[in-house]
């Protein structure tokens, strides 16, 4: 909780040195995901997004360049891994910023690589929203967070951000 006690607050000291107790192998970055939705008897809840475009985030961070993470519910279970990601530049200080982002622009990473082939996000089922901190620099850092949300912006009529290639294109 923040300050005010409405807020989400994410906080802490990043050290790219791993601990010595023989399992760990990895540090230096820092990650937060909301919990799965679920409904009666442990069913999966999925929030439906389909009627809007944006994802609308208040934040307030420390100036360093954090990346929001969403998941969706996928068919196949080679395909868990399967994370949308795209990157947020908060600037400092003590003021708010709002963000849109639309939902074109995030990217196919699977299990922190982005993948070649990609592919639109589906707004249907989507299961967790996150942020990740991985910027190599070690120290505080603090990212407060007033709202998400997703909203529609009629002037955006881009469907998906980026090219899609095809492996053995016919001739």
């Amino acid at each position: 909780m923040g300050r005010n006690n409405t807020t989400c607050m994410l906080h802490g000291n990043l050290s790219s040195i791993p601990p010595r107790d023989g399992e760990t192998r990895y540090s230096g970055y820092c990650n937060m995901r909301s919990k799965q939705l679920l409904r009666s008897f442990d069913r999966k809840a999925h929030l439906d997004w389909t009627s809007f475009n944006m994802l609308h985030l208040r934040v307030r961070g420390d100036g360093r360049p954090w990346m929001i993470n969403l998941t969706s519910e996928t068919y196949f279970t080679h395909n868990w891994d399967d994370m949308y990601s795209y990157f947020l530049y908060t600037r400092g200080g003590p003021y708010w910023q709002d963000v849109k982002i639309p939902f074109s622009k995030f990217f196919l990473g699977y299990r922190g690589r982005i993948q070649d082939n990609q592919c639109h996000l589906w707004l249907d089922k989507i299961n967790t929203i996150g942020f990740t901190l991985g910027d190599g620099v070690d120290g505080p850092f603090q990212l407060e967070v007033d709202y998400i949300g997703a909203h529609i912006d009629y002037a955006h009529k881009e469907q998906f951000a980026y090219e899609i290639y095809k492996r053995n294109p016919e001739v």
